[in-house]
């Protein structure tokens, strides 16, 4: 089955979108999601399996506000898990025992720091996958912090997430890697985005740049070694 999103032309919305199914041949296609028609920007975003093919998680966005929900593939026993503003990118652990999830934080670590945008930034936080449990991963005190994007090391133990943040004064883009049990953190520098992790877990691919030249993109491999009590990372 493929899940994705489309709008539905039936109605007269231009802001509508919703979570349908289909086979991998295009045919059987099924709406699993149903715009609410609230007159706001009304929408369910980025579909996800999970690990066992049983539940398809997603976001709903209904004006200002957005959700974490998960469904069924038969369309049925739709369950909030969060119920705060602002999240997204929510991923599954490979196991699917847990969900690394982005979420806008209350960061306050320095006002004059903070005095022109507030102190909300955008961090990591992982909880099980039924939405308890929830724990904040990382803790950026800088403004505009995005981290974003989380990816899961095929171990379920590690979480690679994008970043976009001057830290320690350094460059504005990188990659954190997260091992959410000791919430140790690698920041990998430079690297801009369009991660993937191999499937052995002992390697990823990104895009990034070279020093000052930011308008040349190059593809980076950052090679993992993951010892019996500790993880180190290099790149190459």
């Amino acid at each position: 089955k493929i899940v994705f999103i489309a709008e539905d032309t039936t109605i007269p919305s231009e802001d509508n979108s919703d979570i349908w199914m289909m086979n991998t041949d295009g045919t059987g296609r099924i709406k699993l999601t149903f715009y609410a028609n609230t007159g706001e920007l009304d929408g369910h975003y980025y579909p996800v399996w999970s690990p066992d093919s049983s539940k398809i998680m997603y976001n709903y966005l209904c004006g200002t506000k957005t959700g974490i929900y998960t469904i069924n593939c038969g369309g049925t026993d739709t369950i909030r898990l969060t119920d705060e503003n602002l999240e997204g990118n929510a991923t599954y652990s490979p196991d699917g025992t847990k969900i690394a999830i982005v979420a806008l934080t209350d960061t306050d670590h320095d006002e004059e720091l903070n005095s022109n945008i507030g102190k909300d930034t955008y961090q990591l936080w992982v909880m099980d996958a039924d939405g308890t449990n929830r724990v904040q991963l990382t803790d950026i005190p800088t403004r505009m912090t995005n981290v974003s994007v989380p990816l899961w090391f095929p171990d379920s133990e590690h979480i690679l997430a994008s970043y976009s943040a001057k830290i320690d004064g350094e460059d504005p883009e990188g990659a954190l890697i997260v091992n959410i049990e000791t919430k140790g953190t690698t920041i990998l520098r430079g690297i801009a985005g369009g991660q993937d992790i191999s499937s052995d877990g002992m390697m990823l691919v990104s895009s990034g740049y070279e020093g000052d030249k930011a308008d040349t993109s190059y593809l980076y491999i950052v090679t993992l070694e993951v010892g019996a009590t500790s993880s180190t990372f290099r790149s190459e």
